[in-house]
């Protein structure tokens, strides 16, 4: 399993796989500012984003510490500027997802994860959990998911234990996806966060904005549900098959309907 550990001591990160470090990200400090200077990994570990965990362990300590952030090392600064981009994401703030390069980039690495994903033996139990190991770039307790699957970024996804999804599951991770433990999930079903402005002057520009879903803990969900925009979804909860689900769903009920409401508690 790949750690992650910041000393400050050192100014540096450091990546390990079972205790056998396999990497590191140096800066300096100048002025009040953590200047990232030098990020490395291992050859054999090269493309499985250590290199932009590293780098991202020293911006979250800097914010930490109070700290600005720079970088020399070109990689580092490539990171730096995605980071910008993707805490406007997060923030819920209109941004360009239509032509900005790097966020293109990062969808269609997903995409062709997805892609590799979805043609895989149904067998090849292994090969499956690597490559959604890349995608969402974390690894999860019994976590099923039937192709086909697509999503948009992958590290905005989190399952909680004992996950399942039928087929043909879309998540659009603009912004964050969780979900909690005992989820299922119906064949057909989205989870849309990424919203358009109703002013067609500014959705015509590529800006759109995104905004978190939450699914709590024993959730079962029917086929052909979608899920819109900054909705939470409560725990002990039945969404109906067919449902559009618009706002929030407490605890405790079965929901259904476009757009989906309370039917009974239970």
């Amino acid at each position: 399993m790949i750690e992650i550990i910041f000393d400050k001591s050192k100014n540096k990160s450091f990546a390990y796989d079972n205790n056998t470090q396999i990497g590191e990200c140096d800066f300096i400090e100048l002025d009040g500012c953590w200047n990232i200077i030098h990020t490395e990994v291992d050859g054999s570990y090269q493309g499985q984003g250590i290199a932009r965990k590293l780098v991202e362990s020293i911006i979250e300590n800097a914010k930490k510490y109070n700290k600005n952030i720079s970088a020399e090392c070109s990689y580092a600064k490539k990171v730096i500027e995605n980071e910008k981009k993707r805490l406007k994401m997060l923030a819920g703030e209109l941004y360009d997802a239509n032509y900005d390069k790097e966020l293109l980039s990062m969808r269609t690495k997903a995409k062709e994860l997805c892609l590799e994903y979805n043609n895989l033996n149904p067998n090849d139990i292994n090969t499956k959990k690597e490559v959604l190991k890349k995608l969402f770039q974390k690894s999860f307790e019994q976590c099923i998911i039937e192709p086909n699957f697509y999503c948009d970024y992958g590290f905005n996804i989190e399952f909680g234990k004992n996950f399942y999804a039928n087929h043909n599951l879309v998540i659009l991770d603009a912004n964050k996806v969780k979900f909690g433990d005992n989820v299922f999930i119906g064949p057909n079903c989205g989870f849309y966060t990424s919203g358009h402005p109703l002013d067609y002057e500014t959705r015509n520009n590529g800006l759109e904005y995104a905004k978190p879903i939450i699914v709590g803990n024993n959730v079962w969900i029917g086929g052909n549900v979608c899920v819109m925009p900054g909705v939470t979804i409560g725990n002990n909860v039945v969404i109906g098959a067919g449902s559009v689900v618009t706002k929030d769903i407490p605890s405790n009920v079965v929901a259904v309907g476009n757009p989906c409401k309370v039917l009974k508690e239970i």
